[in-house]
């Protein structure tokens, strides 16, 4: 029994690293989409400007 639990243990905290990985993943994807967008958001106002033959 005492030998199940461990290695039920050790699975355990090797999920919750596996999932800690994976979620900062997600995270730094999350946050480099972000500056994408915003990148692209504030290129395409400055697009629009132009093209408007206005200056902001």
């Amino acid at each position: 029994m005492k030998i199940a639990k461990t290695i039920a243990k050790k699975r355990c905290t090797k999920m919750i690293h596996l999932r800690r990985d994976i979620f900062l993943k997600v995270q730094m994807k999350r946050v480099i989409i972000r500056t994408i967008i915003i990148e692209i958001g504030v290129k395409s106002v400055d697009w629009v400007w132009d093209f408007a033959g206005l200056e902001p």
